[in-house]
């Protein structure tokens, strides 16, 4: 029960509530605030919290993560709401598989590199120089996917408690380097460098460049190259763009050492318990996605880097077609390593995805 409010004047006549009236003040915002979300999340039929390791406003939320979101959103007439978390702030980005086959989330996007323990037939679009999709027509790549989730994909993924809503690959990881490191123009240049990564099948194939991989946050990447920690970073450039890396490099080099597939996926009970028609705007939202993202990587990679990195100063450097092939020589061993490693797991799923890969990208 609240008292009756008491109201005294101060010393400078304005008027001024004892603790009694701010308490239920209080009380009253609170109300407010809670019926107004209520009646907000009242609106749509479905309400989905949904993660990212990105950044507010970075490039692939933008164009990826949350342009899915997004889109779902448009298609279904508001009938499905996402609340939003980028930086990490709910999930970090390497429980995201976890996360959502528990549960916990029932959508999030997904990264391969951060899913070698848990999904580790899901890495195979990372090996190197295995798949080239920067710079030629990805509805090659659409078209080589659809059907590796024809041929057991998507059986695994929800064997592992997820279903693969759709995906792309990120462009090739480049390795930029300080003025200290020098230029990497050939495969000799990278032997001892330093090179922060984000893991996954990249760091075996440094490794096998006799690079050094070295384990280093994203967010202390920056202070890393400044202070010669590391002599280098690899990673996408949109995210080195995101990140500035451009401001501490002198070099970016388009080694090209493959990148991981990132994709949309949703907890496999969640999944199941969804009408038809929201599963199928949910999976159109994906096929918009992936189109959408294809046209902005392409623009990216042909413009936006270019520009940056030539007003900052950076030399951009493309390797040759011969140096190429001396480092796809040079990185056999990853992709033979990988395959005896996995190749009997799921009754031969590997030798049938590896059979669907060269069907569209000849093994060279």
């Amino acid at each position: 029960m609240v008292d009756k409010v008491k109201i005294k004047k101060t010393r400078r006549n304005n008027f001024e509530f004892d603790g009694t009236i701010a308490l239920a003040v209080g009380i009253m915002f609170v109300m407010l605030l809670a019926i107004n979300f209520s009646e907000a999340r009242a609106e749509a039929k479905y309400n989905f919290r949904y993660p990212s390791w990105e950044s507010p406003g970075s490039w692939h939320n933008e164009n990826f993560y949350f342009w899915w979101t997004n889109r779902v959103e448009e298609l279904s007439k508001g009938d499905v709401k996402f609340d939003l978390f980028p930086g990490q702030v709910l999930i970090k980005g390497a429980n995201h598989y976890e996360s959502t086959r528990d549960g916990i989330v029932s959508f999030s996007p997904g990264a391969t590199s951060y899913e070698k323990d848990t999904l580790p037939l899901a890495t195979i679009e990372e090996l190197p120089y295995l798949i080239d999709v920067v710079g030629k027509d990805h509805n090659t790549y659409f078209k080589m996917h659809d059907e590796m989730l024809s041929a057991g994909l998507q059986a695994y993924y929800h064997k592992k408690g997820v279903h693969y809503i759709a995906g792309s690959l990120l462009e090739p990881y480049g390795i930029w380097t300080t003025k200290k490191w020098g230029p990497i123009r050939k495969l000799e240049d990278i032997k001892g460098c330093k090179v922060r990564t984000p893991g996954g099948v990249l760091n075996q194939t440094l490794v096998a460049l006799d690079a050094i991989p070295v384990a280093i946050s994203v967010v202390d990447m920056y202070t890393s190259l400044q202070s010669g920690i590391i002599d280098g970073v690899s990673l996408a450039e949109a995210s080195q763009i995101s990140h500035r890396s451009y401001e501490v490099v002198r070099y970016a080099s388009r080694v090209n050492l493959g990148g991981p597939g990132i994709h949309i996926w949703a907890n496999l009970k969640t999944w199941n318990e969804l009408p038809q028609n929201i599963q199928d705007i949910m999976m159109q939202a994906g096929k918009d996605m992936r189109n959408h993202y294809a046209k902005a990587q392409s623009k990216y990679w042909n413009e936006t880097t270019p520009a940056v990195l030539k007003k900052a100063g950076v030399e951009l450097i493309e390797i040759t077609p011969q140096e190429r092939a001396r480092l796809q020589a040079a990185t056999e061993s990853v992709r033979q390593n990988w395959v005896a490693k996995y190749g009997d797991a799921e009754n031969g799923l590997v030798k049938k995805l590896l059979k669907v890969i060269y069907k569209y990208y000849p093994e060279k």
